[in-house]
């Protein structure tokens, strides 16, 4: 990731990402969750630099939606500070691949904090290096996303925490997107049916801090994109706190 700088445009961001078969769903396309995750980290980053001196942030609010295509690679992200208030910052994210089609688009809200340990220092224009998608275990089976009756779940290790030690808002984005397609094939009746989440608006309401962290969908109805689903993530190491809040639009993939 590498900033921008345009004198006088607000804190902009441009990303590139591979393509590795990992993050290729079942139906040949993109897998939402890592898209999702990829989005996240983006956007946050670029409104963390829009939240500076002041502070730091962390996600509270992601809507996004992805488009059933097939990327070529490489994969450039492109965010944009929308607007800076002194507790929260909104930032724009577009995905686009090597033939200029949409992936993805979507808006993120941060709440500003600042960190017990002091505000990061980042030298501007600033400049990360992020891991390449990994190239080995599918992206579910990375984050290690089980499935327990009509939940799935995963253990909150230390690599899906992010700084405020926290389980990361990319994590729980991902989760929505595989509780959301299992509660649509639940409600088929069809465990092998081609589906994918096409958006979610993702509502974080408290930190997932000990875990195991469960997502239960439940399916509120179906329209001509697709089916509606509705999901809750909770902490059941934290008396079951409720941790976040979404809907998703699941829609069917054609066999080709």
């Amino acid at each position: 990731m590498r900033e921008v700088v345009d004198p006088g445009r607000p804190v902009t961001l441009v990303a590139e990402s591979e393509i590795v078969p990992s993050i290729i769903d079942e139906n040949g396309l993109l897998h939402a969750g890592a898209l999702f995750t990829m989005c996240d980290c983006v956007a946050g980053f670029c409104g963390g630099l829009g939240a500076l001196p002041d502070g730091w942030v962390v996600t509270t609010n992601l809507m996004i939606r992805s488009e059933p295509v097939v990327v070529t690679a490489p994969l450039q992200l492109v965010s944009t500070v929308l607007r800076r208030g002194r507790n929260a910052v909104v930032t724009e994210v577009r995905a686009r691949d090597a033939l200029d089609q949409v992936v993805a688009h979507g808006t993120l809200t941060s709440a500003v904090l600042t960190p017990s340990e002091g505000v990061p220092h980042w030298e501007r224009p600033a400049h990360l290096d992020m891991h390449a998608p990994h190239d080995g275990p599918h992206f579910d089976t990375w984050l290690g996303i089980t499935v327990d009756g009509s939940d799935v779940v995963l253990e909150l290790v230390d690599d899906l925490r992010n700084p405020w030690g926290i389980m990361h808002g990319g994590v729980t984005s991902a989760l929505v997107d595989a509780a959301a397609k299992h509660a649509t094939r639940l409600a088929r009746s069809d465990a092998g049916r081609r589906v994918r989440t096409n958006d979610v608006a993702l509502h974080f309401l408290a930190p997932a801090k000990v875990g195991p962290v469960y997502a239960s969908g439940r399916v509120l109805g179906v329209r001509p994109d697709g089916t509606i689903v509705e999901v809750e993530v909770r902490d059941r190491g934290a008396d079951n706190r409720l941790v976040a809040f979404a809907i998703a639009t699941v829609g069917n993939v054609r066999r080709s």
